[in-house]
This record gives C-alpha cells, structure tokens and sequence, in this order.
C-alpha cells in the first residue's frame, strides 16, 4: 500500500470499529482506535460516554488527552489504521478516509451493539443518543478546532456503509489506496 497511515472516520454507528477490523485482516496493519481511548477514559470516571461528551465541551483536557495520542502516531514507521473522528485533522498525511451512514440504519447499529456503555431498550433510544452525541462532538470540534468533520473535502476516500458489508468496505478501502494513483473518491 502506497500511504503508511489510513485514517478512517465517520458518522457515530457508520461501522468505523468493524471495517477497521476488516481493514487490518486484510492487510496486517495495526488498529488505533480513538473511541477505545475515550471508552476507557468515560469508564475510569465511571461515566458514559454521552456524559464525558458533554463534559469535553468546557473541560478541553479530555480531547488534548486523546489528541496527543493520535498527534503522536504522525511519521509512525509502521503502517497504521486510526480509527478516529479526528486523526485526519491531527495526521494531514495520512490516507483519509470518511463513512456516512443512513441514520436509521446508524441507530439499528447501536441498539444491537449494546455495549456496556451504550444500552438502549428500542432503536428510537439509540437515535436519539447517537444525534445528541453527534451534536455535541460537531459543536465541540467547530469550537475548539474549526473544523466540521462531516465535510467530504476533508477526505480522500468517501464511502456509505449503509448497505456494504464491513468486509467488502474494507476491500474498497485497500482497492482505493493500492490504486496507481489516489485520487479523491466517493462511493454512494
């Protein structure tokens, strides 16, 4: 593969982890994962996730904590896939890569995913926390960085995930970069 960075971001319940997963089975890369670090930042506080957002609004050292860690992978020797939000701000080299999702089907994700830190009793529940949390991580992002990661000019690679299994996104992914030339692309 021609980069040695893919960043890969995307609307919450876009499938990021899973693709990203797919992605390094495919090509033996190693997996950062911003959301982990936030995961496990929101359970040492004993808070969820929405929660910590909300607080990451006035209190800047939470994202700091995780931009550091994502400033810190840029020039990395070896190759990488971040799955982050922002790695494509934070690492300007690297391979962008953004997934857009249809809302419905983002909140069907995250209802059947139940993570310890996410639990929802319908779908409805899950869209409605998956808006505020989207809303709230925008804001956050357009306040403290001026930037709006839902533009595509940001990326070199745009992909809908809403019918497209994890592996086959993945295989597009590798398709695009191994590509005699990357060029800016968006598949819908």
């Amino acid at each position: 593969m021609n980069s040695t960075i893919l960043t890969v971001s995307g609307l919450i319940g876009s499938g990021k982890t899973s693709v990203c997963r797919e992605l390094s089975a495919l090509t033996g890369w190693r997996v950062v994962s911003a959301g982990t670090i936030l995961r496990r930042m929101a359970e040492e506080r004993g808070i969820s996730v929405i929660k910590l957002n909300e607080i990451a609004k006035t209190d800047k050292s939470i994202d700091k904590l995780i931009d550091d860690q994502l400033i810190a992978l840029r020039g990395s020797a070896e190759p990488l896939i971040v799955d982050s939000r922002l790695a494509w701000h934070f690492i300007p080299d690297a391979y962008k890569i953004h997934l857009v999702v249809d809302t419905d089907i983002a909140a069907d994700r995250v209802f059947r995913a139940q993570r310890s830190d996410e639990s929802y009793g319908a779908p409805g529940e899950a869209y409605a926390a998956n808006a505020k949390r989207q809303m709230i991580e925008n804001e956050r992002f357009q306040h403290y960085y001026g930037i709006d990661c839902e533009d595509w000019r940001n990326y070199d690679l745009v992909l809908d995930s809403s019918t497209l299994m994890p592996g086959r996104l993945a295989e597009c992914m590798k398709e695009d970069v191994e590509g005699p030339a990357q060029r800016v692309s968006c598949w819908l």
